[in-house]
C-alpha cells in the first residue's frame, strides 16, 4: 500500500480589474514509498523448558504494521517440537507487509530435557492404600526402606528361627530384600513390577523380580499393601501380604516359606535426601551431587596405573579363574609335605561363563548394592551402607565388610555418567559407570 500525501496549493493572481479570473486551487498528490517493516511480538515466553513426555502447545505471536494494521493471521511459523525426544528446538516467526517489507524474524527456544534426577527422589512421606493408587502414585508411596525384623504377624516359630524376613527397600527402579538365616544375612535384588487393573488404572499387586542368569522371574507377589503415618508423614508404617517363590539357585532357597503377612516401620532417610527433596523444589535445574548419585549405575570400565590390574574384563571373569585346591588322599584329606604344608594344584572351572555386568545402586536411605550378573555359576549381590565424607559431596565412604570401609572419590558426576577413584596399595583405580 502506498503512503499518499495531499498538498493543496492556492495561487492568487493579482489584478486591478474586477473581471480578473478567480483564485486557482490545485491539488498535488505525492506518493511516499512504504519502507517500514511490521513488528512481531511473541505470545508467552521466548524460552520454554519441557521434560520428556510433557506436551508442547504453540502459544503463537502477533504482528502489527503501521500501514496494513494487524498481520497476525499472515505470520508464518516454522519448526516443530518433539516433546518425547530430548533436544533443543527453535521455532521461527516471520511475516511481510503488502509492500514486501519483512519483519525481523522472531524465535522461540524450546528445550526438551530428560527428567532431572531430582525426580528420582520423590517426597519421602507418601501414604495410602496401594490398591487405590495409580502406578505412578504407588511407586512414590512404596519408596523407602522398611525394617521387617521381629514384625511377623503369623506363627511358625520354628521356621522363624531358621529364616526371617529382615527388610525390604524400594528405590525408583530396584528393590533390595534381606533375609536373616542361620548363616547370616542373605540378600536378593532385582527390578520390581507394579501391576495395574486395565479398567481402573489402579494397582493390583507388586511383583519382585530376580535374574537367574537364564531369565528374569518373579520370586514374590505383594498384595494388600497399606502405608500409614501420622501428620506430615511421621512414623510411617507398611503392612502387606507376600507370596514368595524362591528359586533353587539363590542364597535363601531354604527360606521358601516366608509367605506371610508383615508389618514394618519405615527407616529415616539420609539427611542429604531430605535436603535433596527441598532442593529439587527450590532449584529444579541445579540438582545436588546427592540427587545425581541416587540411582542405578552400570560399570563400563576399570583402569589403573597398577600394571597388574586386569581391567573390567578381568574383573568380570574372576569367578571363572582357576582355583587352588589341596591335593587329597583316598579318604578326602588334604596331603601335607614334610613341613606339614598343604600341597595345592590349580583346578580349571569347566564350562564357566563370566559375569556379563557389574551394577551398583545407591538409595536415599544410605543403602548401596553391588550386583554381578550373567554368569553360569549364578549371581552375586553385596549390600552395604554408604555416606558422604563431607558436605561437599565429592567423596563417599562405603562399607565393604564389617571391618572394612572404602573411600571413593567422585569426579565427574552428571545425570548420566559417574566416575569413582580409590587408592589401593599406592595405586589409583578408576571405575567408570553410566546410568542404567
Amino acid at each position: 500500500m502506498k503512503k499518499i500525501i495531499y498538498f493543496i496549493c492556492f495561487i492568487t493572481l493579482l489584478s486591478c480589474s474586477k473581471d480578473d479570473p478567480p483564485v486557482v486551487e490545485a491539488v498535488v498528490e505525492v506518493v511516499v514509498p512504504d519502507a517500514t517493516a511490521p513488528v512481531i511480538t511473541l505470545t508467552g515466553e521466548s524460552t520454554i523448558n519441557l521434560t520428556v513426555g510433557d506436551s508442547y502447545t504453540e502459544s503463537g505471536s502477533t504482528a502489527t504494521d503501521d500501514i496494513d494494521g494487524d498481520l497476525t493471521s499472515s505470520i508464518v511459523i516454522s519448526g516443530t517440537v518433539d516433546a518425547n525426544t530430548a533436544e533443543t528446538y527453535t521455532i521461527t516467526y516471520a511475516v511481510s507487509d503488502a509492500a514486501g517489507n519483512a519483519a525481523v524474524v522472531v524465535t522461540r527456544t524450546v528445550i526438551v530435557s530428560l527428567p532431572l534426577v531430582a525426580k528420582v527422589i520423590p517426597p519421602l512421606n507418601a501414604t495410602g492404600t496401594i490398591s487405590e493408587q495409580t502406578v505412578s502414585e504407588a511407586k512414590k508411596t512404596l519408596y523407602g526402606k522398611w525394617n521387617i525384623s521381629n514384625s511377623l504377624k503369623s506363627s511358625s516359630s520354628a521356621r522363624r528361627e531358621q529364616c526371617s524376613f529382615a527388610s525390604i527397600e524400594f528405590t525408583s527402579d530396584v528393590y533390595f530384600m534381606t533375609v536373616a538365616t542361620g548363616e547370616g544375612l542373605a540378600v536378593l535384588q532385582g527390578s520390581y513390577t507394579i501391576n495395574e487393573d486395565a479398567t481402573t488404572g489402579n494397582v493390583i499387586s507388586v511383583d519382585l523380580n530376580y535374574n537367574t542368569n537364564e531369565e528374569i522371574i518373579s520370586i514374590a507377589e505383594m498384595t494388600n499393601i497399606l502405608i500409614e503415618g501420622g501428620e506430615d508423614g511421621a512414623d510411617l508404617n507398611i503392612s502387606f501380604d507376600i507370596a514368595m517363590t524362591i528359586p533353587e539357585n539363590t542364597s535363601i532357597t531354604a527360606c521358601a516359606d516366608l509367605s506371610k503377612s508383615y508389618s514394618a516401620p519405615k527407616e529415616e532417610p539420609m539427611e542429604a535426601s531430605i535436603a535433596a527433596v527441598e532442593n529439587q523444589i527450590e532449584n529444579p535445574t541445579s540438582p545436588s551431587n546427592h540427587e545425581l548419585l541416587v540411582k542405578t549405575w552400570v560399570m563400563t570400565n576399570i583402569s589403573s596405573d597398577d600394571p597388574k590390574e586386569k581391567g573390567l574384563e578381568g574383573f568380570l571373569n574372576q569367578n571363572c579363574e582357576p582355583e587352588q585346591e589341596c591335593v587329597k588322599d583316598a579318604d578326602g584329606n588334604c596331603i601335607t609335605d614334610a613341613n606339614d604344608n598343604f600341597t595345592y594344584v590349580l583346578v580349571e572351572k569347566v564350562d564357566c561363563t563370566p559375569f556379563s555386568s557389574a551394577i551398583v545402586s545407591f538409595s536415599a536411605y544410605g543403602t548401596y548394592s553391588f550386583n554381578l550378573v550373567g554368569s553360569s555359576l549364578g549371581s552375586y549381590v553385596g549390600l552395604g551402607t554408604w555416606e558422604w565424607t563431607d558436605d561437599n559431596q565429592t567423596a563417599i565412604n562405603v562399607t565393604v565388610s564389617a571391618d572394612e570401609i572404602k573411600t571413593l572419590k567422585i569426579s565427574p558426576l552428571t545425570d548420566t555418567a559417574l566416575v569413582f577413584s580409590e587408592i589401593d596399595d599406592g595405586y589409583t583405580i578408576t571405575y567408570t559407570h553410566v546410568a542404567l
